[in-house]
């Protein structure tokens, strides 16, 4: 019985020059903003995969929600 040779992969295709990127490599973007108000802290989180997605910012109601979530980006398995 002859041995099994793995099959090689062939190279990915590279993109042409100009295009955009496939939304796999597009770099994700993350910005936490902090703001004090009379009321208390507002805290915000931005992310996004610029230029594919929109980005939003997203609000949350105290710092632990808002380490939970960080907390999901950061788990095995990596970034979103």
């Amino acid at each position: 019985m002859k041995p099994v040779r793995p099959t090689p992969q062939l190279p990915a295709p590279s993109p042409a020059p100009g295009a955009a990127p496939p939304p796999d490599s597009a770099p994700e973007e993350y910005v936490l903003r902090i703001e004090r108000r009379s009321g208390g802290l507002r805290l915000h989180l931005r992310e996004g995969r610029a230029p594919v997605e929109p980005v939003t910012w997203r609000e949350f109601p105290d710092t632990d929600a808002l380490l939970r979530h960080l907390w999901t980006l950061l788990e095995p398995g990596g970034l979103r």
